[in-house]
C-alpha cells in the first residue's frame, strides 16, 4: 500500500509518520516491510531523489534491491511544491490543495491519501511561530523538542493568517466524499475517535503501538523545566 500524508504543518504530522511506520514494521503483519519518506517535495534536489528512487524501485517492483513488499508512506506539508515548477502548470487553477494533489495522483501511485488540517487554527499559528523561534534561538542545533509558549502574535496578523488558513480548509472539504482520502483533524486523531477512523481507512486489524499517539508526547508543554524551551516575547 503506497500512503501519503498530506498535511498542514505543525498538525502532528511526523508523529503519525513514524507511528505508522512501526504499524507496519510489525512482526504481527504478514508483510513487515515499510519504506518511508519525510517530506521530499520541499525542494528541488530531494524531490529528484525521490522520483528517481520511486521509479527505480517502485517500477520494478523492488526496494533497495530486496523484493518489494507494498508498502511506502510519505508524508508532505500542504505548500511544499510551490517552489516546484510542475505545480504552475495550470495557473487558472487557484485551488492550491487541487493543484499540488493532481500533480500527487500523475506523478506517483498512492491509493490512500490522509489529509490532516487542525480545527483550533490559532494554535496551529502559535505552534508554527514557535518552531520559528526555536530554530532562531538554538540556530545549528535546532531541534524539535518541547517548548513552553510565553509569547504572543498581534492582532492583525493573526486574523490576517487565519483568514489565509479558512481559505485552505475550506479546499479540503471536496475530498472528503472521496474514498481514497482520509481528511482528518488534529483534534480528531489525537482526542477524539480518529485512529478508529484512521484504522478502518488503511484496513489495519489492529494497533500495536498505541503510546506513541499519546496527547503526553506533545512538543507543547504548560510548564517547562530543565530540557524545555522557554519563548518568550
Amino acid at each position: 500500500m503506497n500512503i501519503l500524508i498530506y498535511s498542514f504543518s505543525r498538525c502532528g504530522s511526523s508523529n503519525l509518520l513514524d507511528f505508522l511506520e512501526q504499524e507496519f514494521l510489525n512482526q504481527n503483519n504478514e508483510s513487515p516491510y515499510v519504506k518511508t519518506w519525510f517530506e521530499p517535495f520541499g525542494e528541488i534536489q530531494r524531490t529528484h531523489q525521490f522520483k528517481k528512487w520511486y521509479h527505480q524501485n517502485l517500477k520494478n517492483k523492488h526496494i533497495d534491491n530486496q523484493p518489494y513488499i507494498p508498502n511506502l508512506i510519505v508524508k508532505t506539508i500542504v505548500g511544499d511544491l510551490a517552489i516546484i515548477k510542475h505545480t504552475h502548470d495550470n495557473k487558472r487553477d487557484n485551488n492550491l490543495i487541487h493543484r499540488e494533489l493532481r500533480w500527487y495522483d500523475q506523478k506517483f501511485n498512492f491509493q490512500k491519501i490522509i489529509i490532516l488540517h487542525r480545527e483550533n487554527m490559532e494554535e496551529r499559528i502559535e505552534s508554527m511561530y514557535a518552531q520559528m523561534k526555536l530554530i532562531e534561538i538554538q540556530q545549528d542545533k535546532y531541534n524539535d523538542g518541547p517548548y513552553v509558549f510565553n509569547s504572543s502574535i498581534d492582532k492583525e496578523t493573526l486574523e490576517t493568517r487565519i483568514n489565509q488558513e479558512l481559505i485552505l480548509t475550506e479546499q479540503i472539504k471536496t475530498y472528503k466524499s472521496d474514498d481514497n482520502f482520509l481528511v482528518i483533524s488534529y483534534e480528531d486523531l489525537y482526542y477524539r475517535n480518529g485512529l478508529d477512523k484512521l484504522k478502518k481507512f488503511l484496513n489495519r486489524p489492529e494497533w500495536y503501538n498505541i503510546h506513541m499517539m499519546d496527547t503526553k508526547n506533545k512538543k507543547r508543554k504548560s510548564t517547562g523545566d530543565d530540557t524545555t524551551t522557554i519563548i518568550n516575547d
